[in-house]
């Protein structure tokens, strides 16, 4: 197995661990907060529903697109509106979006580094860029782990 195959795998297992995680809440708990003040299990479900579409345009261009808030507002906008099934939906086009662009990238590309305009400046490789949906995912799986223990859902899934 190579790493582009891998990195799919490993994806699209965390996707399918996370969609199940979140359809077992209880619909009452999708929108609850600890406090009343942390993310909501639905405010992530929809922010990583897009982000495979974070990857792809950095994996085609092999660079950093022009940085605009504005369409980073209206992404956010847009997924807003997103309700458990349109998440779902769009997480899965999404990531066959990103599939085929890690599928496309060579192996002598994979080293291609970039310099993201986050934290200061972060370098990444066309690897590491691949890599990022998954971590993302798992990062926020973790987080509506934690809200199912906080509400009282002990059983692991």
């Amino acid at each position: 197995m190579n790493y582009r195959d891998q990195m799919i795998r490993l994806t699209q297992g965390a996707a399918d661990h996370f969609v199940h995680s979140i359809k077992a809440m209880p619909a009452e708990k999708l929108e609850w907060s600890v406090n009343d003040a942390g993310r909501t299990a639905m405010d992530q479900f929809r922010e990583i529903a897009q982000s495979p579409m974070w990857a792809v345009p950095l994996l085609k261009a092999r660079s950093f697109p022009p940085f605009d808030p504005e369409v980073m507002a209206k992404a956010k906008e847009e997924r807003d509106q997103w309700d458990l099934a349109t998440c779902e939906t769009r997480y899965r086009e999404n990531l066959e979006a990103l599939y085929a662009e890690i599928r496309a990238l060579p192996d002598d590309e994979l080293a291609i580094e970039i310099v993201l305009p986050f934290a200061g400046g972060i370098t990444q490789s066309m690897a590491d860029i691949m890599a990022y949906p998954y971590w993302n995912t798992v990062y926020h799986l973790g987080q509506i782990n934690f809200i199912q223990i906080l509400y009282g859902d002990h059983e692991m899934r």
